[in-house]
């Protein structure tokens, strides 16, 4: 290619890219006809290269620093569109230079109004897929895309709505824009034969895992887009059937014909050994946060994740375990498994973690001498009373927990009091009946956080000469009248007392258990778990009983 000026070269490399022919032989041709020539190169030459060898999947390393090196020395000279070229390029082969990424942000925030939908899109996509938070890029991108929203196609809605939230940035006035855009884009086309024009499968799961990140809840998006992928689920893949499960869970929206296509769907794939490890936990973790219950679909789980819980992170194995219990399904054989598994990772299993995986076995009323043990021996080091990382709900779930399987273990009561004093004032109504009522189990009222009663005064509005300091709490909350609560709630038992503070009605839990506090998965979603759909009512595994004496599980 000796006989080729700059802009030849660059034009020969983008038609072939442009045409997906992907030649080995050319490529390497090109690279060193460029590096020979890169000083003379065009800002539009350079874009081209780069564009290329992104979309032929070719890295050529010494090319690529070569091509960042000479557009940094004419960066101001770059148009729009060769930015947005440029940044896609060097986005999709990954290569990271911050010094580059800061003056091509600069530049293309200058430049931003003149940009193309696709071009603000990519430009979005680039920095996302980085990971490069420039938030005056972002906001400059922003402004225009809301003038111009409705001329983006559907790919350059999802890719802008996936940018923002992989840099976890909540522009909501864009992603309110994106959201009736891609409403009115898919009522448009409801009858179409394809699955969306424009929008793909993957484009329809990037859109719902873009608004469930940003936590923007926007129901009809969410069922028209259901409406949309359920004639067309066969074609979604694996991580796009589990990426939309976790969306509808993650804000809540119950849509228990598109779920039941998902669930149809996934079960062939998971019994195959389809879904990851990651797709396993997260589709179990949906349907049990949005309380639609499949007997099949969560037997297909079960059978799934017990030679995948080698694979499991201390995250999955607590949002697996928390699934089950909360779907009342007393698995035993993927108990074993999430011990076994368990018990080898729990020095990286946070506060949280260890908390869900205690009340996952104390709901379901499973006692496993080794993994309690080890659960007490892992969280004993990190519960000084300075720990930070520990919660007030954590501490009542793992207290709620012991004693609900009615395990006495002195070491952890007392740091578990020590531990629960110094967080005294962030515990809630929840949490202080939770430690409460562990306490009065083990009958050791001495040992109660000695704030406990005047925390509750303080909290409930009691008055101060009701509590006795040395009381357990539950029995004082049982007495005492609370400003808030209506006055029958203090005539329940214990337990329905409890289970009514954490707003855990609908349980179908026995009358010797107590609702537990909210797993760590859930605890940052502040809604409540919707009301029960079942899918399918064939049994599955063992059924909750009603008393806790006769059905206490325990396995070797």
């Amino acid at each position: 290619m000796a006989e080729f000026s700059p802009r030849g070269i660059s034009i020969t490399a983008w038609a072939f890219a442009r045409l997906k022919v992907r030649h080995g032989t050319l490529m390497h041709a090109i690279a060193s006809a460029s590096l020979a020539n890169i000083s003379v190169f065009s800002p539009q030459a350079l874009s081209n290269i780069a564009w290329a060898c992104a979309r032929m999947n070719y890295v050529h390393p010494t090319l690529i620093q070569a091509i960042s090196a000479e557009s940094m020395k004419m960066i101001t000279e770059f148009a729009g569109q060769d930015l947005a070229n440029l940044a896609w390029a060097f986005a999709a082969i990954m290569y990271l230079d911050e010094p580059f990424m800061n003056a091509l942000a600069a530049q293309a925030g200058e430049r931003s109004a003149a940009l193309s939908p696709e071009e603000l899109a990519n430009t979005a996509w680039a920095f996302a897929t980085w990971k490069f938070v420039h938030c005056p890029l972002l906001d400059a991108i922003a402004s225009p895309s809301l003038q111009r929203i409705r001329d983006f196609s559907s790919q350059a809605l999802a890719n802008t709505a996936w940018a923002y939230a992989q840099l976890s940035l909540s522009h909501l006035p864009l992603m309110h824009a994106i959201a009736s855009q891609a409403r009115a884009t898919l009522a448009a086309v409801c009858s179409s034969a394809a699955v969306v024009d424009g929008f793909d499968a993957e484009g329809l799961a990037i859109m719902l895992w873009s608004f469930a990140r940003l936590r923007v809840a926007d129901g009809p998006l969410f069922h028209a887009i259901a409406a949309s992928s359920d004639p067309h689920i066969a074609e979604f893949s694996a991580p796009d059937l589990a990426n939309m499960a976790w969306s509808f869970a993650k804000i809540v929206v119950v849509d228990a014909p598109f779920l039941a296509a998902i669930s149809a769907q996934s079960m062939p794939t998971i019994a195959a050994a389809g879904f990851s490890a990651q797709a396993v936990a997260d589709t179990a973790w949906a349907f049990a946060r949005l309380s639609v219950l499949d007997a099949p679909f969560l037997d297909a789980i079960a059978a799934a994740s017990i030679p995948k819980s080698e694979e499991f992170t201390p995250p999955m194995f607590a949002d697996t375990a928390w699934a089950f219990a909360a779907s009342e399904v007393r698995h035993i054989p993927l108990l074993q498994a999430i011990s076994a598994g368990a018990q080898a990772k729990l020095a990286k299993f946070m506060p949280q973690e260890l908390a869900a995986i205690s009340w996952s076995f104390a709901a379901v009323r499973v006692r496993h001498g080794p993994l309690l043990n080890a659960i007490s021996a892992a969280a004993l080091p990190r519960m000084s009373p300075v720990a930070g990382a520990w919660r007030s709900s954590d501490l009542a779930g793992i207290s709620w927990s012991f004693a609900q399987l009615r395990v006495t273990n002195t070491p952890l009561s007392a740091a578990l009091a020590a531990a629960a004093e110094a967080h005294m004032a962030e515990c809630s109504a929840q949490d202080l009946a939770a430690v409460s009522w562990a306490f009065s189990v083990w009958q050791c009222p001495d040992r109660l956080p000695c704030s406990a009663p005047d925390a509750a005064a303080n909290a409930k509005g009691l008055e101060e000469e009701e509590v006795a300091a040395t009381a357990p709490l539950s029995q004082v909350l049982g007495r005492s009248p609370v400003k808030d609560v209506d006055p029958e709630f203090w005539n329940l038992s214990g337990v329905e007392m409890f289970r009514r503070l954490l707003g855990e009605q609908d349980s179908a839990i026995g009358s010797e258990t107590s609702a537990p506090p909210r797993s760590a998965a859930q605890e940052e979603d502040s809604a409540l778990r919707p009301a029960r759909v079942w899918l399918s009512r064939q049994p599955v595994s063992t059924p909750f009983a009603s008393d806790m004496d006769s059905c206490c599980s325990a396995f070797p």
